[in-house]
């Protein structure tokens, strides 16, 4: 049985609480509520047994394999934009000033009353129903970064118990937004924070298997990017190797400017060598609004020459900018071509990579 705790959610929210939404959501929660609580102890054991890169992985970071292709709406991302949903008049806005993808961040209402979040979620689908491809002449796409599987979604309750916020965030948008994104020659695509793990991408890989069978959608149809930080990266191309049916790429998350890692270029090493993006995060804590622009721009025009394959900001009036650096040193969709051989091997080596 599930159920809705909450009544205070308006009537845009309430609509997308449908029962075959809901009996979706009831697929999700039963079929992979035993394996969350195995995962707990996994990802719990691997921490504590390992803070560098794994000896019994080994055998996947030394194979030669690929991830899957992605649609030609996820090829260029040179600047896409990441916040909350809630506000429909900046997510609007965001549609209309030239990025390539927006990311409907959930991560960011996770302490927002339910019913802001419901409306969130009615806001996008709103969007991604009604949103023109004649807006501007590169059709912005859309992703959906959902709340850590591990999370509560405390007004849900399946068979007694509070439902995974991830697997609700994820399932609500999937059911409601597949077929107009399909409409659109695009498709639902997501964004995964948190990661400490690869056993969390191994979860995500069959979490997206099985809700596409359930939907009828080919396999591969879900994308996902990792979103990882500079503490996290040890396991990136176990992460990577996890997902590379529904593998949309790598983002790079920091919480403040910084010139280029070493943490940074094992990511775009990583990524490129396994034929998939890597994208510079700076819409972490709006650090993009706090810095002055010809700062921005200096850091802007290091990444791109580095190897990132785009930026993604919070503030829409940095797009222009990026877009005309990445443009200039960028002028192909993207620059997965261009691997880092050249470095990180002695670091890798040595379980040594500055951050």
């Amino acid at each position: 049985m599930i159920e809705e705790k909450c009544e205070s959610v308006n009537s845009n929210g309430r609509s997308l609480l449908t029962q075959e939404a809901m009996e979706f959501l009831l697929k999700l929660h039963r079929q992979f509520e035993t394996e969350m609580r195995d995962l707990h102890e996994l990802v719990k054991q691997s921490e504590e047994e390992q803070k560098g890169f794994l000896p019994n992985t080994k055998s996947v970071r030394e194979t030669n394999w690929t991830v899957k292709p992605v649609r030609a709406d996820l090829q260029d991302r040179r600047v896409m934009v990441r916040h909350s949903a809630l506000d429909q008049e900046r997510l609007r806005s965001s549609l209309k000033m030239g990025a390539r993808l927006f990311a409907a961040d959930f991560m960011s209402d996770q302490f927002s009353p339910y019913n802001q979040r419901m409306n969130s979620h009615a806001n996008v689908n709103e969007e991604i129903k009604q949103y023109s491809n004649n807006v501007n002449v590169y059709p912005t796409s859309f992703m959906m970064i959902p709340r850590q599987w591990n999370m509560k979604e405390e007004n849900v309750i399946v068979d007694g118990t509070a439902m995974s916020a991830g697997l609700f965030d994820f399932g609500l948008y999937l059911f409601h937004n597949t077929v107009p994104l399909l409409e659109k020659r695009s498709a639902p695509y997501f964004g995964l924070t948190g990661f400490t793990s690869y056993y969390e991408a191994r979860f995500w890989n069959r979490v997206f298997s099985f809700a596409e069978r359930e939907m009828k959608l080919l396999e591969g149809t879900v994308k996902a990017s990792v979103l990882l930080g500079s503490n996290s990266i040890y396991q990136a191309e176990e992460m990577l190797y996890e997902l590379r049916d529904h593998c949309a790429g790598l983002h790079y998350e920091t919480d403040k400017m910084e010139n280029i890692t070493d943490a940074a270029r094992y990511l775009i090493k990583v990524g490129h060598k396994r034929s998939t993006h890597v994208i510079c995060d700076n819409s972490i804590k709006g650090c993009d609004k706090t810095t002055n622009t010809l700062e921005q721009f200096e850091l802007e025009t290091v990444g791109v020459v580095e190897g990132f394959d785009g930026t993604c900001v919070s503030d829409i009036n940095t797009i222009d900018m990026v877009n005309a650096i990445y443009n200039h040193y960028m002028p192909e969709p993207n620059q997965i071509w261009k691997k880092r051989n050249d470095c990180i091997t002695l670091m890798e080596t040595a379980n040594e990579l500055t951050v």
